[in-house]
């Protein structure tokens, strides 16, 4: 399990910002050799579709858009061209996906709750330490 407050909690909050983008980042990572399009990211991930196509046409959007911010967060690159996507980081930020992608599905779920929690500070951290306790029953 992912503890709050460390380097990896950060990165969650900070950089990725949504359990959607978290699971289409793992997996960009866990199938890192091939381009993905939005639409089939979303198929592989079974995010909502249709079928009449607009559900799915606005899914893939949304699936794009994702993977366009983790391209500015420099986590996957694109081409233009055939507009797809795929996997590619600096060895920090690969060292902590990696760490992501090794959890499995339950504990993913768990992780993913720190993305919406705000890591405290350093100063919050230092004032916690001389917080009155409550005793111990």
């Amino acid at each position: 399990m992912v503890e709050r407050d460390t380097e990896l909690h950060r990165f969650l909050h900070e950089e990725i910002g949504s359990e959607e983008a978290l699971d289409v980042l793992v997996f960009l990572f866990r199938n890192r050799e091939q381009w993905w399009s939005a639409g089939e990211v979303r198929d592989r991930l079974r995010i909502a579709g249709d079928a009449t196509g607009a559900m799915s046409a606005i899914a893939s959007k949304r699936v794009e858009l994702r993977m366009t911010h983790l391209q500015q967060k420099q986590l996957v690159i694109t081409n233009s061209e055939s507009r797809t996507f795929r996997y590619k980081a600096e060895k920090k930020m690969t060292l902590m996906v990696e760490t992501l992608a090794a959890l499995n599905e339950s504990e993913l779920t768990d992780v993913a709750r720190l993305i919406y929690l705000r890591p405290r500070g350093a100063a919050e951290a230092f004032a916690g330490a001389f917080a009155p306790q409550r005793p111990r029953s």
